[in-house]
């Protein structure tokens, strides 16, 4: 009987290692231990703090960007949170924290109610697809430490003779200036400038410390704060606001440079 020579005996193919989705995706993620906490996920390569709050749109990615369904309008941040997650282990409610998310009913849409949707919806592996590409394209850029930069802005407000600069360089429409020079304005268009330094949401932008531990105070905040970011998406019919974003874009970029070089 001829006998197999040694090369001809076919070895066992190696097991690979499992992608980001499939580590998301089954539960074969890694834990520290028996019903321990979640490790960060192989093979990302992101680092969590490198993680934009609301993942900024992308020439490349074409809508819709996830498989959400009724979920669909947050999913710039929901995004967000499940890449931290990856990036960093632990539960989705540590990676919305992480990202500023602080509200517990914004945790949860974010996190729990959009998990159970993508596994009852059949769509988690596109979800998961879809998040290795954005992880690609982030690795691709530079390298951004959004962590540091919403650290450096917690307690951050537009300073008052900033604001009074940027009133000067506006058109002169006197029915506009009273109202529009008020402080309260001024605060919340320092809402607007944290958002594009830190690439956060605007219901995550933190409220002046002076504010802030006031119910009062803070509400109305919160309404001033919603009516400058609606004036500032219809500056076709708010000449003031439309003259204003780009002075309001321009000191983002002069704060960003400014926070990065720390």
């Amino acid at each position: 009987m001829p006998t197999r020579s040694p090369t001809s005996r076919r070895t066992p193919p190696r097991p690979r290692s499992p992608s980001p989705a499939a580590d998301t995706i089954v539960p074969t993620f890694r834990r520290t231990g028996k019903g321990g906490l979640r490790l960060p996920s192989t093979g990302v390569g992101l680092r969590p703090e490198h993680v934009p709050a609301c993942l900024p749109p992308s020439p490349r990615r074409t809508p819709p960007q996830f498989p959400l369904g009724h979920h669909a309008r947050d999913a710039p941040t929901r995004g967000a949170v499940f890449l931290v997650r990856r990036s960093r282990g632990g539960s989705l409610d540590e990676a919305a924290q992480f990202l500023g998310i602080n509200p517990a009913n914004k945790r949860l849409g974010y996190t729990q109610l959009l998990n159970r949707h993508l596994r009852t919806s059949g769509t988690a592996r596109d979800f998961e697809q879809a998040l290795d590409a954005i992880t690609a394209e982030l690795l691709a850029g530079p390298a951004i430490d959004y962590q540091h930069r919403r650290e450096a802005l917690a307690t951050w407000t537009l300073e008052p003779e900033n604001w009074q600069h940027m009133l000067t360089r506006l058109p002169d429409l006197t029915s506009h200036r009273k109202p529009f020079s008020d402080d309260r304005r001024r605060l919340a268009v320092g809402a607007y400038i944290w958002t594009r330094v830190t690439e956060g949401e605007p219901d995550s932008a933190p409220c002046p410390p002076h504010m802030a531990a006031d119910p009062a105070l803070r509400a109305v905040w919160t309404r001033e704060r919603h009516n400058v970011f609606h004036w500032l998406r219809t500056i076709d019919h708010q000449p003031y606001y439309g003259a204003l974003k780009p002075l309001l874009e321009d000191h983002a970029e002069h704060l960003a440079k400014e926070i990065d070089r720390r």
